[in-house]
Formats: structure tokens, C-alpha cells, sequence
């Protein structure tokens, strides 16, 4: 575990939360509409660095196995089915109380989106209707599963490739995505190049290639580390304030590539004084219910607004997003010791022996 980069999980978790916070737009408080639109909105990046942070995790993780011959398929896909599906079935269960409209309305439609999200197939349906149900999150943890069935080929093959060869593939993914921006029509534009699992394999692949790249480079001082570590930060920030400027169709693809990245490899390091509170127990705990966080948060908005849409409990906005955060805080932590432990042991226990 690298905790730096684990707690950084939990910053960009709340980055996608600040996202989802959407009932704003529908409220008369124009300050905190404005306010969601220029400061808020851009939070769905935190999905882009949770793919490229996971093709680095997973390459830090597994790499010397595959090269000394020790790496077994066989528990690598049952560690990453286990870390995956039980939140995911347990979220997906608490989410159907408010897809029961659609079910009163098409038992069909119903079945066959469910049946899509309980496989996590949702992401390669390029109807938005599908890839946006039941907990709509789950689209990009589809997009994992599939990540994971093909990593460890695709790390055996990135690993045989020399350092000029992976910068090539880098730029000519980008190159090809940047071409079809181009030449694919806009309506297809949200679902390619943001959904789209074969699309978004590009994140993945980028957090291998960082790995093979940069996992070896020459420790820096504490003092130069930190200020590599504030240029990082600055530099995400530049790209954050600038994207106004940018077309969305970029955006949601791989306009942040390059600062996510030079987050990633800076605080991979974990040797500057920003890394050193990173790594505060504290932190990398939040690290760790980040999962849970990002698959509870939606539940706890939608839930929250529709029963205070109904009953006018909480009269102030800000007070409302502040209750739902701690709720989605408060729920992760208590699942994470609760549920999300015993439920991956106990599923990794049961395949192994069946």
C-alpha cells in the first residue's frame, strides 16, 4: 500500500460527491448554483485518476510476481471479484426501492437493467437509460471488471516493451481518441469517450505504463519532493481552472491525463511533507472507505432529496449537502468494519475452496 495515494482516493471520492450534488441546479439559491458551476461540476475527473491509479496499483502490486513466474490467475481474479462485488450487490439491493417506477411501468425493462448491473455489463450498453441505472457509479466499476480481466495480459505484454515503445503507445492513444473526437458524431460522444470501457482503457493502460516508467526514478529530498509535490497540485488546479475553456468531449477524456499523472508518480514517492500527512493513519483509513463512500454517496443524495423534496424537512441547501456527506461518511465507515472486510474474506474463502 502506498498511503499517499490511498488517501488521495478519498480526496478525488469527495471530488465525484461535490459532482453529484445536481438538486442544486433546481434550487433558487443562484450563488450556490454559480458556485456548483464553477467550482463543482468538473468533479467527475476523480473516475479518470481512480482508473489510472488502479492500472498503477495493480501494476505495483503484481508486477515482480509476473516477472519471477509467481503470479497465479486464479487468485488474482478472485481477489479483485472479492474486493468488487460485494459492495457492488449490496448497493445494488439498497437502490431498487427507488427503480420500483420503472418496474411498475416494464417488468422487462426492469429485469434486463438489473440483470446488466448484477453482471456489470452496463457500461458496454451505449443507451444511457442502461449504463445510468439503478446506482448509476457502477458504470465505471463495470469498466473495472473488465480492466481486470484483461490485466494481467495486458501487463505481460506492456512489460516486454521497451521505455520508447510505451511512450509511442501512450501518444498514439491519445492521437486516435483525439481523432475521433473529431470525426465521431457528438451524440455518441458521452457514452465513447467517457463510458465506454474500450475507450477508457487508455486511463488504465496510462497507470501501467507510469509504473513501468517511473516506479524506479532516483528518491528525491524531503524539501525537493515537497515542491514537487505543490507543483503537482498546481498543476491539477491550472487544468481544474481552465477547463471552462476546454470542449467537454476533451474534458471527459484526456484532458487531465497529464496531471493526474504527475500526481500520481510524485506521490508514489511519498517523500515529500504533503506525503507525509498523506500517510496520517487517519487519512489512509478515509483511503480505504473511499470505496465504500463512492458506491453509498448517490444511494444517500437520491434518498435524501426525495424524502425531503416530500416532507420539506431541511429548508437550507448547504445544510442538506453537509448531512448527506456525513452520512455517506458515517455509512462507509461503519460498512468498511462491518460488511466490507468480513464479506471479502469470506467470499475470497468460499472460491478458493470451490
Amino acid at each position: 500500500m502506498i498511503n499517499p495515494l490511498t488517501s488521495l482516493r478519498f480526496i478525488f471520492a469527495i471530488m465525484v460527491f461535490l459532482h453529484h450534488l445536481v438538486f442544486v441546479i433546481n434550487k433558487s439559491n443562484t450563488e450556490l448554483f454559480s458556485f456548483y458551476n464553477t467550482f463543482l461540476k468538473e468533479g467527475y475527473l476523480g473516475v479518470g485518476f481512480f482508473f489510472t491509479l488502479s492500472g498503477y496499483i495493480l501494476t505495483h502490486v503484481n508486477l515482480n510476481k509476473l516477472q519471477n513466474n509467481n503470479f497465479n490467475f486464479k487468485s488474482f481474479y478472485i481477489n479483485r471479484i472479492a474486493r468488487i462485488y460485494p459492495m457492488h450487490i449490496l448497493t445494488l439491493v439498497l437502490i431498487i426501492p427507488l427503480s420500483l417506477k420503472l418496474l411498475n411501468s416494464s417488468i422487462w425493462q426492469w429485469s434486463l437493467r438489473f440483470i446488466e448491473n448484477l453482471f456489470l455489463l452496463q457500461s458496454f450498453i451505449p443507451i444511457r437509460s442502461h449504463y445510468f441505472s439503478f446506482n448509476l457509479v457502477s458504470w465505471s466499476i463495470s469498466n473495472e471488471i473488465f480492466f481486470y480481466l484483461i490485466f494481467p495480459f495486458l501487463l505481460k505484454f506492456l512489460m516486454k516493451l521497451n521505455d520508447k515503445t510505451l511512450y509511442f503507445i501512450v501518444g498514439f492513444i491519445s492521437i486516435v481518441i483525439l481523432f475521433l473526437m473529431f470525426t465521431v458524431n457528438q451524440q455518441y460522444h458521452h457514452f465513447l469517450f467517457y463510458i465506454n470501457p474500450i475507450f477508457r482503457l487508455g486511463d488504465f493502460i496510462l497507470g501501467i505504463v507510469l509504473y513501468k516508467l517511473f516506479h524506479n526514478e532516483v528518491s528525491f529530498s524531503i524539501k525537493k519532493s515537497t515542491l514537487l509535490e505543490i507543483l503537482s497540485i498546481v498543476l491539477l488546479s491550472l487544468f481544474y481552472g481552465i477547463s471552462y475553456r476546454i470542449p467537454e468531449v476533451f474534458r471527459l477524456s484526456i484532458f487531465y491525463w497529464l496531471p493526474i499523472s504527475f500526481l500520481i508518480v510524485i506521490f508514489s514517492q511519498s517523500n515529500g511533507i504533503i506525503s507525509s500527512f498523506l500517510s496520517k493513519k487517519i487519512l489512509t483509513i478515509l483511503g480505504e472507505i473511499s470505496f465504500g463512500f463512492y458506491l453509498y454517496h448517490l444511494i444517500i443524495i437520491k434518498f435524501t432529496t426525495h424524502f425531503n423534496n416530500k416532507f420539506h424537512i431541511i429548508k437550507s441547501d448547504i445544510t442538506l449537502i453537509v448531512l448527506i456527506f456525513l452520512m455517506s461518511l458515517v455509512l462507509s465507515y461503519i460498512s468498511y468494519f462491518l460488511f466490507e472486510i468480513k464479506a471479502k474474506f469470506l467470499v475470497k474463502k468460499y472460491l478458493h475452496k470451490y
